[in-house]
């Protein structure tokens, strides 16, 4: 039977020749333990680029001029995915099926979405001008004009995870990164407005594209030429996937939207430091959950007990991770987020401590979102999170100017909306996908990682009005300590641990060269090492699937995990909070 793949990585016929011999040398996808170390060593260093960043912009510019580039952010974050038609899965999906043919799907998705684009961009001036303030119209472009670029690169980005090389991805992220930081803080200490801060933001992820589609030529031959036909063709197959995507970026937009629409720029600025804050602390399940998608995909088809068991381990290790980090949030934030933003954030602070509490929930949110989708079951999971976002408007009409009322700060309301909807999206999916995780075993770590978090608030709760990096060092020592004490880990985990450590002290020693090719990943274990050669016959593609994706051959030999019947994308980075 002809390769299905084949035939929709081409919608409009676009000619395959010669393809087999020009790409026999087609480089092989990492493996898991590969992605995962880059993945975490690019999440470091960008989370150091982002924090500076986070800290200076709302110092210098002040909380209204926040609030108005989250105002443009939001708006258009809803636009752009709805002008992405979920097509970024498409070419994820292709590409995994079949490296050769595959990237022909790219030109199409490109064009497609520079049409639907044209559409957004009108709906968002529609929404600017009647609902807005003429004094934010030049950011609204400045901000559209940055979302042509982060959608183009969202396309180079799913090419890349269809390819299972996620390390060039996260060395473009870097160094994206890195120039935005140096061009922004010259920026601020020229006195900049945040219209400007807006431009080079744009620029620079103009320069993220290119940089991805560099990388991506890398392992193929990318045709430029596509007809509004196939666009269209590849619109229609993107089409499923669009729920979970736009559903998704609702969710953690709509907050800020109707504090806008409720308060005032000011109160979306105090929530936009919060929440950008809490945002960088999710890089651990971000890394994590975006390298391990494809091995959970690959392992439900294989071995559903083994799929089970990587769930209840992450279930685990992140829990370990999120209580200290929530606890600790929750304790320091008001002293924290006045010595980062100054008094003009001050009002940040209570709303960061409610973050806390939803951040030592999201990091099991996330797992559990990513597993739906690996394992056939995100049509649940992303109903599930619809009816959470319907359900976060009334909870802001309620909480919003309930707690600006009371407390002087509409922001609190938003923070304690996204709780409430967090708290029911982890309760009832564990309930209907996981329900083993709730054992003995787990609930024994609950209180273990409980018992020593407690214990790290009451030692730092008296340091709260000294210098912020006192409360946050001894609060690491005594969570470590108690953690140790409590026997919290496992052999496996401590193992992993101590292999972690070695690694990174192996790739300082070469002197940022690559190590002797373990991969070994800790208690996660993909069924993959470097000592053996990638399951694919580089002569042959099109006929075996790569490692982490599943035939195309025949829709009967699909199962129902098999990620282009999901009507949900395999992993972008998880969600920035709302």
């Amino acid at each position: 039977m002809e390769n299905r793949a084949t035939e929709d990585a081409s919608p409009g016929g676009t000619s395959a020749v010669d393809l087999d011999t020009e790409f026999d040398d087609l480089p092989a996808g990492r493996s898991l333990g590969e992605n995962v170390s880059s993945l975490f060593a690019a999440q470091i260093i960008t989370w150091v680029i982002a924090v500076a960043l986070v800290v200076l912009v709302p110092r210098f510019l002040g909380a209204t001029a926040i609030g108005q580039l989250q105002i443009a952010e939001s708006v258009w974050a809803i636009a752009a995915v709805f002008a992405g038609l979920g097509t970024e899965t498409v070419v994820t999906l292709d590409i995994a099926r079949d490296r050769r043919r595959g990237p022909q799907v790219i030109a199409p998705v490109l064009l497609a979405r520079a049409l639907f684009f044209i559409v957004a961009a009108g709906a968002v001036a529609v929404v600017a001008a009647t609902l807005y303030d003429s004094d934010l119209a030049l950011l609204f472009v400045i901000v559209g004009c940055g979302m042509v670029f982060a959608g183009t690169a969202e396309v180079g980005v799913a090419a890349l995870q269809g390819f299972e090389d996620l390390a060039v991805q996260s060395r473009a992220n870097i160094i994206a990164k890195a120039v935005s930081a140096v061009a922004v803080l010259i920026a601020l200490f020229a006195g900049a407005e945040i219209e400007t801060i807006a431009i080079i933001v744009a620029a620079t992820a103009g320069l993220y594209t290119l940089l991805l589609f560099r990388y991506v030529r890398r392992y193929a031959r990318i045709e430029w030429h596509a007809t509004v036909r196939e666009a269209m063709t590849v619109a229609r197959r993107g089409l499923p996937y669009l729920f979970g995507g736009a559903t998704m970026v609702v969710y953690t937009q709509i907050d800020s939207i109707v504090i806008s629409l409720l308060i005032d720029s000011e109160q979306v600025g105090w929530y936009a430091a919060a929440d950008r804050l809490m945002a960088t602390s999710l890089f651990v399940p971000t890394a994590l959950m975006t390298a391990l998608f494809p091995v959970l995909a690959r392992l439900h088809n294989e071995d559903r007990e083994a799929a089970e068991r990587i769930l209840d381990d992450g279930f685990r290790s992140l829990l370990v991770l999120a209580l200290p980090i929530g606890v600790g949030i929750i304790v320091i934030a008001r002293p924290f987020t006045q010595f980062l933003y100054g008094d003009d954030f001050i009002e940040s602070g209570p709303v960061f401590a409610v973050f806390g509490v939803v951040l030592a929930i999201m990091f099991q949110t996330i797992l559990l979102g990513q597993y739906a989708v690996a394992t056939g079951r995100e049509k649940f999971f992303f109903g599930l999170l619809a009816a959470v976002t319907v359900l976060s408007v009334p909870l802001d009409l309620v909480l919003v100017p309930w707690t600006n009322d009371q407390f002087g700060n509409g922001a609190i309301g938003g923070a304690l909306a996204y709780v409430v909807t967090e708290g029911i999206v982890l309760v009832v999916a564990v309930k209907v996908m996981a329900p083993n995780v709730v054992n003995g075993a787990m609930l024994l770590r609950l209180l273990k990682c409980g018992v020593a978090a407690g214990v790290m608030a009451a030692a730092i709760w008296p340091l709260r009005s000294v210098f912020v990096l006192v409360p946050i060092g001894v609060g690491a020592v005594v969570y470590l300590i108690g953690i140790v004490v409590l026997r919290t880990l496992d052999e496996r985990e401590t193992e992993a641990v101590g292999a972690l450590v070695d690694r990174v002290r192996r790739r300082g020693d070469d002197d940022g060269s690559t190590d002797d090719g373990s991969t070994d990943s800790g208690s996660i274990d993909d069924g993959h090492t470097d000592d053996e050669p990638p399951p694919v016959d580089r002569h042959d593609a099109g006929d075996v699937p790569e490692r982490g994706a599943t035939s195309a051959t025949d829709d009967s030999d699909r199962d129902a995990g098999d990620p282009d019947r999901s009507g949900f994308p395999p992993p972008w980075p998880p969600p920035t909070p709302r």
